[in-house]
């Protein structure tokens, strides 16, 4: 059952003096997700990112993004044209380089929406959407949800069962 936060505050508040008065002097949590990135470019880094160290992956994205466009990552049409020897000498496996194309077909397809499209859509759409991305799992949904649209729920997981 989703959390929201705002209730949450209001229960506590009204039922515990002290905590009232620390909630009232405290600045309000509020995930920042106010970032240039489309959905595909997240998932994107979230596929590089996986069963690696942040320092391999990291030196990965700044290849991968060397094969783009204006120092950004390539475009799902770029994506789809590179060839796989290029991608895995950029870093990624095999697998990653599958999921990287299937990714990248899905968003020209719509299934991964845009930003503004993810923002319509029920949790659960596009939970069913995004798990169909070869390489894209539940926790990944949950990470996107939770720090690229600013979801605030108590338990992600439990939009997946």
């Amino acid at each position: 059952m989703p959390l929201e936060l705002d209730e949450a505050v209001r229960h506590l508040s009204e039922r515990d003096e002290t905590l009232r008065t620390l909630i009232a002097e405290t600045v309000p949590f509020r995930i920042d997700v106010a970032d240039a990135q489309s959905p595909y470019e997240v998932l994107m880094e979230s596929i590089v990112y996986q069963s690696i160290s942040g320092k391999a992956a990291a030196n990965d994205i700044t290849r991968i993004k060397a094969l783009g466009s204006d120092g950004r990552p390539p475009s799902p049409e770029q994506m789809l044209k590179i060839p796989a020897m290029k991608l895995r000498k950029a870093g990624l496996s095999g697998a990653k380089v599958l999921a990287m194309k299937d990714l990248a077909k899905k968003a020209l397809s719509g299934t991964v929406p845009t930003h503004e499209q993810a923002l319509k859509l029920s949790d659960e759409e596009l939970v069913e959407r995004l798990v169909s991305v070869r390489g894209i799992g539940a926790w990944t949904v949950e990470m996107f949800l939770i720090f690229r649209l600013g979801v605030q729920t108590c338990c992600p997981s439990t939009i997946l069962e």
